[in-house]
């Protein structure tokens, strides 16, 4: 087999890996191990692979970081790298700091959240009632203050001690609670709320296929999930460190047809331009549970144009 080139070889000056934590993950939609490395990334002076299931394409990093790494990389350093360390910001962290991007993120939250409006996700019911949302890792929780203002009643859960001290600042309600923790008590929220929101989310976590089953047990029978992802079709370049899955719109549909979700709409929303010109092409997604035949759902995402235009 040939060695694959390295991709990436950085230094997270502020999280390290506990190597006993580290496991080697199956392919997340079919669980097969037949998969094949096609890069390599040095990460702390450890080396992982970026790998390809040979059955479903899906393209993920292995072996896995472990909890420990992931719990200290999403401190307050991950949402500076920009300022503190800018040969860092192709592959780590979300620009989160300065009082110029905060504001545009509240203005494009607004945006956002208006265009779920406009596509039929309201925040009242017939009676007039606010609809409950969930937003699930979304740091300082803009699209959840937004969503508050809409009407919408919501509530955030996050693991970043940095974006939960930011959110409650702002008197946005969120749970320090990992999404795992809700595994132990399923039926703490089942089918306890109509939108379930994340936002550049999905990526980033070592069980997707969990999540979303976890998501779909806390959403109601009529409820709509919202969620932006990476579209990635080709090897990936850009943010290595803090992706872990990478998903195209094959093996996005995928694991939404395996999970039981039925995609009704889904658009572009917006790219990242890396400083080498490459980029990561986003795409949101809307999607409502379903117990018709996985075999009728479809086997690719289309994506329409941005409503927003970015």
């Amino acid at each position: 087999m040939a060695v694959p080139e390295r991709l990436l070889d950085v230094r997270i000056q502020w999280a390290d890996f506990v190597p006993g934590e580290f496991s080697y993950a199956p392919c997340n939609l079919c669980g097969s191990f037949d998969f094949k490395p096609i890069e390599s990334l040095s990460i702390n002076f450890m080396e992982f692979f970026l790998v390809e299931c040979r059955k479903c394409s899906l393209i993920w990093r292995n072996p896995l970081p472990g909890e420990t790494f992931l719990s200290r990389l999403y401190s307050e350093e991950y949402f500076d790298v920009p300022a503190r360390y800018p040969m860092l910001k192709d592959q780590v962290g979300v620009p989160d700091t300065d009082e110029k991007e905060r504001k545009f993120r509240d203005e494009i939250s607004v945006k956002v959240v208006d265009s779920w409006v406009d596509l039929g996700v309201l925040p009242y019911d017939e009676l007039g009632n606010p609809r409950r949302l969930l937003e699930i890792g979304g740091g300082r929780g803009y699209l959840q203050k937004a969503a508050q203002q809409r009407g919408w009643d919501t509530l955030g859960i996050e693991i970043s001690h940095y974006g939960i001290k930011e959110a409650l600042k702002a008197r946005i309600p969120v749970l320090a609670v990992p999404l795992n923790d809700v595994r132990n008590n399923p039926d703490q929220y089942k089918e306890s709320f109509d939108v379930i929101v994340f936002y550049d989310f999905l990526e980033h976590l070592t069980d997707p296929s969990q999540a979303i089953r976890l998501i779909r047990n806390m959403l109601k029978k009529s409820g709509t999930i919202i969620f932006r992802v990476p579209k990635t079709e080709g090897c990936p370049t850009l943010h290595l460190v803090d992706h872990i899955w990478h998903f195209s719109t094959r093996s996005l549909a995928s694991l939404l047809r395996k999970e039981r979700f039925e995609v009704w709409h889904s658009h572009h929303s917006g790219r990242y331009i890396g400083s080498n010109g490459t980029y990561i092409d986003n795409m949101t997604v809307f999607a409502k549970k379903t117990d018709i035949n996985t075999a009728d759902l479809a086997t690719e995402i289309n994506v329409s144009t941005n409503p927003l235009g970015l």
